[in-house]
C-alpha cells in the first residue's frame, strides 16, 4: 500500500477547470494505441499532477470518475480491469527524432482499493520510463489547455486535431500538405487510408467532423480551404478566427532532443544553426545544400515566431519539404534538392 505522502488524493468531480501541460513528444506519439476514454484518463492525469513535483507521481480517481472519462457507467470493479489495463499495458511509441523513439508504457501500477466508505478508488503510477515526457515539461516544449476542453471532444480525431491547431496557432495562417494531415496529424495507417485517399471523402469523414468538434467544444475556432495545383488538392490552409483566452503561453518544439538541448558552447555557432535547419528535412540534405535554401528563405517574408527567427525559418523548410515528398508520392523526383530548391524560389 503506497504511503499517504507520494499519494495526490483528488476526489470528487474531476476539476475540469484544472491545466494541462502536455509535452510535444506526448504529443506527437508515432503510433497512439490509445482509444478515446484512455486519452481523457491520461489528461486528466496531467491536470491533476504537480508537473514540477516528480516525487508526487500517484494520481486517484474515484470509479465513478474513472467511468465517466471512458464513457462507460456502473460497471462491476472486474469489467473496471480491462478499461485500466488499457491504460497501462498499451505501448506508446515516443519519438526523440525521425531517427530515434522510445517504445514505453506510461503507467507502471494500477492499483485498486477500497476506501472507508466502501467506494473504489483507482491510483494510478506513472512509470519510470515516462517521467522525462510527463515533468518538467518546459525541458521538452509544452502545449497547455484547461482540461474541460479536451473532455468535450468526442472522437480521436478531434482530440489529435486540437493538440496539432494548439501547437501551431501562433503561426495565424499556414498550410498543410495532405499526407502530414492523414499520417502525422490524424494518424491514419495503411489499413485505414484506402478509403481516404480520395480527398473528399477524407474531407468529409475526418477532417470537417474534427474541425467542426474544436470548433464548437473548446477555445478556439479556425476556418480551413484548399490549395491546388492544377486540379488536384495538395494541401490544406488553416486560418486562425478564435485565439484562446486562458493560457495562451506556451512552448512548442518538434524534436525535443534537438531543439530543447543547448547547443555546446565548443561548437561552431553556424554549423550547430544548419544542422539544426537539416532535420526540418529529415536529414536528407548536406549542411551546404541547407545553407543554400537559406539564401532563398531569408529573402521571405515569414510569420514571426515566439523563438526568434531561426524557428520560423525551420517551419517554414518543414512546411516545403512536406511538398516536396508530397510530389515524390506521386511521381518520380530525380534530383529532390533542386526541386525543393525550386519549390522555395517560386513561393
Amino acid at each position: 500500500m503506497p504511503k499517504k505522502a507520494e499519494i495526490t488524493t483528488l476526489a470528487g468531480n474531476i476539476p475540469e477547470n484544472s491545466l494541462v501541460q502536455k509535452t510535444i513528444p506526448l504529443l506527437l506519439m508515432r503510433k497512439d494505441p490509445f482509444t478515446l476514454g484512455e486519452l481523457k484518463v491520461l489528461d486528466a492525469y496531467l491536470g491533476r499532477i504537480n508537473s514540477h513535483d516528480i516525487k508526487n507521481r500517484r494520481v486517484v480517481f474515484t470509479k465513478a470518475e474513472y467511468e465517466k472519462l471512458m464513457g462507460i457507467s456502473e460497471v462491476r470493479i472486474d469489467q473496471l480491469k480491462k478499461y485500466t489495463d488499457g491504460v497501462q499495458t498499451k505501448v506508446a511509441e515516443v519519438r526523440y527524432s525521425d531517427k530515434m523513439f522510445d517504445r514505453i508504457t506510461l503507467f507502471s501500477a494500477t492499483e485498486f482499493e477500497q476506501n472507508e466508505y466502501g467506494e473504489w478508488v483507482i491510483t494510478l503510477v506513472c512509470s519510470e520510463e515516462a517521467k522525462k515526457y510527463i515533468f518538467n515539461p518546459e525541458k521538452v516544449g509544452y502545449i497547455k489547455y484547461l482540461l474541460k476542453y479536451s473532455l468535450a471532444l468526442n472522437s480521436k480525431h478531434s482530440f489529435r486535431l486540437y493538440g496539432y491547431l494548439l501547437k501551431n496557432r501562433f503561426r495565424h495562417t499556414w498550410s498543410e500538405s495532405l499526407d502530414v494531415l492523414k499520417y502525422d496529424v490524424f494518424k491514419l495507417d495503411s489499413q485505414t487510408t484506402s478509403s481516404y485517399d480520395v480527398f473528399k471523402e477524407f474531407k468529409r469523414t475526418v477532417l470537417d467532423k474534427a474541425l467542426a468538434d474544436v470548433n464548437k467544444n473548446t477555445d478556439i475556432e479556425f476556418k480551413i480551404s484548399t490549395e491546388k495545383r492544377g486540379k488536384t488538392v495538395v494541401a490544406i490552409k488553416f486560418e486562425l478566427v478564435k485565439e484562446p483566452t486562458e493560457y495562451p503561453d506556451q512552448i512548442a518544439m518538434d524534436e525535443y532532443l534537438n531543439l530543447g538541448d543547448a547547443p555546446d558552447e565548443d561548437e561552431d555557432e553556424e554549423d550547430e544553426k544548419l544542422t539544426f535547419l537539416a532535420e526540418a528535412c529529415d536529414d536528407e540534405f548536406s549542411q551546404e545544400q541547407i545553407n543554400e535554401l537559406l539564401q532563398n528563405i531569408v529573402l521571405k517574408n515569414l510569420p514571426e515566431h515566439e523563438h526568434g527567427e531561426l524557428f520560423a525559418q525551420y517551419y517554414y523548410l518543414k512546411q516545403k519539404y512536406a511538398v516536396l515528398k508530397h510530389y515524390a508520392s506521386i511521381k518520380k523526383i530525380p534530383n529532390r534538392f533542386r526541386y525543393i530548391k525550386k519549390i522555395i524560389e517560386n513561393d
